[in-house]
């Protein structure tokens, strides 16, 4: 993906952070449906680069940000919401599963397992 073609993608989407004292040690981004990737469909939305300082993990808020992300997707009359996690990603995929999301595929990836999920939001 080009630096142009990331930095529209980054304009179209949602962006959340959670911030404390004045730092940021949380945030997600919610990609509208309409920009298909090579592990996403162009009728999902998905969320990418969930990330919460160290510091902070384990503190719910990967949960609300999530939450966050599937609510904004509900009222901008999105069908699907996915996202793709790792296996090294144990705490994230357990979040994933309670919340409704399921795997619909799982890849090999840099050596790596990875599994694409997705919530259908309708």
């Amino acid at each position: 993906m080009s630096d142009q073609n990331l930095t529209n993608l980054i304009r179209q989407s949602a962006v959340f952070v959670c911030e404390h004292e004045a730092k940021i040690v949380g945030m997600i981004y919610l990609v509208p449906s309409g920009n298909p990737t090579g592990f996403f469909k162009k009728e999902w939305s998905y969320i990418r680069f969930l990330g919460v300082h160290t510091n902070y993990r384990g503190l719910g808020i990967g949960k609300k940000l999530t939450e966050m992300c599937i609510e904004t997707a509900k009222k901008n009359s999105e069908k699907y919401i996915a996202l793709h996690s790792s296996e090294f990603m144990q705490a994230a995929r357990a979040l994933y599963e309670k919340k409704g999301f399921g795997i619909v595929r799982e890849i090999k990836h840099f050596g790596k397992q990875y599994y694409i999920y997705v919530m259908n939001l309708e």
